[in-house]
């Protein structure tokens, strides 16, 4: 079908409103060889990624542990294209066609990966931030080879370790946490720094703690990262509810009671797990202290 319609004069670049082309649908979908033959028809390898917000290499670098998508082992049609290209020997030989016709290694995203669980939190993110969020160090090490720079950040200060960090252990199916502390290794001696903050202070070893990954956890403190590093202190507005003062939180404070979306989330087991390593608490938020704060809201008229 694609043969045809580029011979009846389709333009094999043309946008969709969202910013797809036919070669992000079929990388998407997980067409490897139709993405490869509309490279060969003359595809631009980076899509439109202005328009889009992310390119076809950010997608092939990709594996998703999602929520959304269907938890089992080994799912069937259309489903598998969801956590990611489901053609492991196709998924390489696209990247390479996509490096091979210059597609950009560094090019970052300016909207989130339709079915990323990092995503929403790592704009900015280049293909290798991707690929070690994925803990996929064979594609980390591709995109090493073709010149990407492991230490650019993401947005706000976003690194590939931190990325490597963010996933949630309670609903992790597709990428181990064993692989995650791979990529870290990977990462480290790429040279990206362990003890890198982004723009709210949080450090890998606070999302660590706070997705529950124990092996990354000790795996950061063996490598040197500070058990106790403290995010910064600010304000910020809540789902419309009012403006909130976030206390600076150590990792141990996060897990013990973090204020978000209106509710508290808590990790017990992973604060145990911090406690047995020396961790010290700090920030640990609880909801009398935020009810207390929309309680002052009111009476100053600061909502």
């Amino acid at each position: 079908m694609a043969q045809l319609l580029l011979a009846s004069g389709a333009d094999v670049n043309e946008q969709a409103k969202d910013g797809s082309t036919a070669l992000l649908a079929a990388t998407v979908r997980g067409h490897a060889d139709l993405a490869m033959f509309l490279l060969d028809k003359g595809a631009n390898p980076d899509g439109a990624l202005a328009a889009a917000g992310y390119t076809p290499l950010h997608w092939a670098a990709a594996r998703f542990d999602d929520s959304l998508a269907p938890i089992e082992a080994n799912p069937t049609g259309e489903w598998k294209a969801l956590w990611g290209m489901p053609d492991r020997k196709g998924k390489l030989a696209l990247i390479n066609a996509l490096l091979a016709r210059g597609a950009s290694v560094s090019a970052k995203t300016t909207k989130p990966l339709p079915r990323t669980g990092f995503g929403e939190t790592f704009l900015g993110a280049t293909p290798f931030i991707v690929a070690t969020g994925s803990g996929d160090v064979e594609v980390m090490k591709l995109l090493l080879a073709k010149g990407a720079d492991a230490k650019a950040p993401g947005d706000g200060g976003v690194t590939a370790i931190m990325a490597a960090c963010k996933g949630n252990t309670d609903t992790s199916v597709m990428i181990p946490e064993t692989d995650r502390m791979a990529a870290i290794t990977l990462a480290l001696g790429s040279g990206v720094d362990i003890e890198a903050a982004d723009a709210k202070g949080y450090r890998a070893m606070h999302f660590a703690a706070a997705d529950g990954y124990h092996k990354i956890i000790k795996l950061l403190l063996d490598k040197g990262a500070d058990l106790n590093p403290i995010t910064n202190s600010r304000t910020e507005k809540d789902y419309g509810t009012g403006v909130l003062v976030v206390a600076g939180q150590s990792p141990l404070g996060i897990v013990e009671g973090t204020f978000t979306g209106g509710i508290i989330r808590e990790r017990p087991e992973t604060a145990a797990f911090l406690r047995t390593l020396g961790a010290k608490s700090v920030g640990k938020a609880s909801l009398d202290t935020y009810l207390q704060q929309f309680e002052d809201a009111k009476k100053t008229g600061a909502r």
